[in-house]
């Protein structure tokens, strides 16, 4: 993607050199993994989740963890526009020749954006459709604090709950099965036993719902918790972002999202409208009948 910061939108959102940023040599680690927040750069660089497990891993010298955020409707465009893949920030690495692609979704507006994410990083959208070789795409995964059922679909595993643990060990299986060269089931089927992770390809829903077992021997899906938090990580050096950004609950959520592309064509929401100040004697602005107030 670096090749085309001259013409992309806000470059310094791209380039990955900020203060507190990690760089590693991709060859010198057993396992090479993008953190993806779907969002835009602006939101995603204020989540605390995500700076956590990036100072989590990489505080490891076997795991080299980069970032990679929703890029705004006019980079998806050029992206595609010129054949040039997604890729991480640090090391500008295609998304594609990572071995896992983990993404934290907050919230439900994120679902189109991990599918376009995946879009745009040129990955088959539904799990189904990439196979069983575990080398020829990236294991792709989804933890938070929702319920992420609707991403089932796409998802080859699901994280449920809190994540400071749970990674590591997984990061941990995968460095296994790629160093005995397992198949993408094998390695699916080997982490239901880490608990917290579910697969959704091992399960059905019966009549009622609920989630039913396909074979024999696999555990009930929970959440997990990180029971002390006095020994759980912080990250005590925290990534420096370039330029403002917005928390989850700003009220420019509505217009930074206005900025991502919705799946279906491309097509963008239209600007929601600042709030103009009341003048004297005049009723504020309403918002106009399009956006539903």
């Amino acid at each position: 993607m670096k090749e085309l910061l001259s013409l992309l939108p806000r470059p310094s959102h791209y380039i990955g050199t900020e203060e507190g940023s990690v760089h590693k040599d991709p060859a010198s680690v057993r396992l090479h993994c993008a953190l993806a927040f779907p969002d835009l750069y602006e939101v995603g660089m204020s989540y605390l989740g995500h700076k956590i497990l990036y100072t989590i891993l990489n505080d490891r010298d076997d795991v080299f963890a980069e970032r990679v955020f929703a890029p705004c409707a006019e980079s998806g465009k050029l992206l595609r526009e010129h054949g040039v893949p997604l890729a991480t920030l640090e090391s500008d690495t295609d998304i594609a020749a990572t071995h896992m692609f983990a993404f934290a979704v907050t919230h439900e507006l994120c679902f189109t954006n991990v599918l376009y994410m995946l879009d745009l990083a040129g990955i088959p959208l539904r799990a189904a459709d990439r196979g069983d070789d575990l080398f020829r795409w990236p294991l792709i995964v989804a933890g938070g604090g929702i319920a992420a059922e609707p991403l089932a679909p796409f998802m080859d595993l699901l994280l449920l709950g809190e994540g400071e643990e749970m990674v590591p060990e997984l990061c941990d299986l995968i460095i296994l099965a790629r160093a005995e060269g397992w198949s993408r089931s094998r390695l699916i089927r080997e982490a239901v036993a880490i608990p917290g992770i579910y697969a959704p390809s091992l399960y059905a829903h019966d009549a009622t719902g609920a989630l039913k077992p396909l074979c024999e021997g696999l555990p009930t899906p929970g959440r997990r918790i990180v029971a002390d938090f006095d020994t759980a990580a912080y990250p005590e050096r925290q990534v420096v972002p370039f330029g403002a950004v917005q928390p989850p609950e700003s009220r420019n959520r509505a217009r930074l999202h206005a900025r991502l592309p919705l799946l279906s064509g491309g097509r963008t929401l239209p600007p929601f409208p600042r709030a103009q100040p009341a003048q004297s004697g005049k009723n504020p602005r309403k918002l106009p009948q399009r956006y539903g107030f």
